[in-house]
């Protein structure tokens, strides 16, 4: 995948959605009443060329739901979908970190893609993406837990990338574990 279909999958509408995704419907499960099994409300979103997808079913609407599904996805495609630093200018890319965009921002996941890019670009080692933007290690680390599930999804990536995190980001993810029980 090049720079230019990622920020074109990141921009896209519902309306847009291409032969790249498959959108299945189906009855919600769980607690809810006499409505959660009666209506197909349900939404999974899948990227059919690398696999990710995601499942919305928090609202009785399934069109509320076919549009958080494609948040959640489009977020999905920014931290797991890298692309190499190598392959665009850094001019072109955004690494604002003041002010960091709000995550109601449209532009949000735009930002997370080109932020993960760099972070994984220095090995998601915050001491060298914190000098790369001219900034601290501490900064970097305080904008990955603003969000919760952008801490969480950090750490993942880099256990699964095999760059297991320091003992501090561990004991960090502990802690954001627990506090959410």
């Amino acid at each position: 995948m090049t720079y230019q279909e990622r920020l074109r999958l990141l921009s896209m509408t519902e309306s847009e959605l291409s032969n790249d995704f498959r959108i299945d419907i189906q009855k919600a499960s769980g607690n809810g009443g006499q409505k959660v099994n009666k209506t197909s409300s349900s939404v999974r979103i899948t990227h059919i060329p690398s696999g990710l997808n995601v499942r919305c079913m928090d609202s009785r609407s399934q069109l509320e739901n076919r549009k958080k599904a494609l948040s959640r996805l489009q977020r999905q495609i920014a931290i797991n979908l890298l692309i190499p630093l190598t392959e665009t200018p850094l001019t072109e890319r955004d690494f604002a970190l003041e002010p960091v965009p709000s995550v109601n921002n449209p532009r949000y996941v735009l930002w997370l893609a080109d932020f993960f890019d760099l972070l994984f670009s220095c090995d998601a080692d915050l001491h060298k993406t914190g000098d790369l933007l001219h900034s601290s290690s501490s900064r970097i680390r305080r904008i990955l837990q603003h969000d919760p599930m952008l801490w969480r999804d950090f750490i993942s990536l880099k256990k699964q990338r095999g760059l297991m995190p320091s003992g501090k980001e561990e004991n960090e993810d502990i802690k954001n574990d627990s506090g959410n029980l």
